[in-house]
């Protein structure tokens, strides 16, 4: 039985991989990967759009680098996902943070080093753009910008895009 169209992976497989190296453990079908990332990267796309993972579905460093090799680039939403992304070898002009977090100190010293070295920063507060805005100036770099549009949806509360409780 397969568990659905694309995968490699059915039930008699997972009986067999936990047996051999126990569980709780996470079996990922590399093809189905591949597959799902090359369906994003053809999409029609007149615009030039820049397909991106979003890193905090996974961050597991063979996945990211499987993923980044098929040519999406990533979306961090932290600091320390930046970092992973470095360590799994994804170059920083392939990443793009975005993040409500207001960074000072030893913090921003990283923002700024990372920015230097090519990373995409979209700014989603007024602060984080004050904060950064005359280090992007003098150092030629054009962060990305947020905007808030005042009305959207969603599901809820928190996850009502554009609304004054969202980004």
């Amino acid at each position: 039985m397969k568990l659905n169209n694309f995968s490699n992976i059915n039930a008699k497989l997972i009986v067999d991989v936990a047996k051999e190296f126990g569980t709780p453990l996470y079996l990922y079908d590399e093809a189905h990967i591949i597959k799902r990332c090359h369906d994003c990267l053809t999409m029609p796309n007149a615009y030039g759009l820049t397909v991106r993972y979003a890193m905090k579905a996974n961050s597991n460093r063979t996945i990211l680098r499987l993923i980044s090799d098929t040519g999406l680039h990533m979306d961090a939403s932290s600091l320390n996902e930046v970092i992973r992304a470095e360590l799994a070898g994804i170059p920083y002009n392939r990443i793009m943070l975005t993040t409500q977090e207001v960074y000072h100190g030893a913090d921003m010293e990283k923002l700024k080093g990372f920015l230097m070295k090519g990373l995409k920063y979209n700014i989603c507060s007024l602060l984080q753009l004050e904060l950064i805005s005359d280090f992007a100036a003098e150092s030629c770099i054009y962060p990305g910008i947020r905007v808030h549009p005042g009305i959207g949806s969603g599901e809820s509360a928190t996850r009502n895009t554009g609304k004054c409780l969202s980004k």
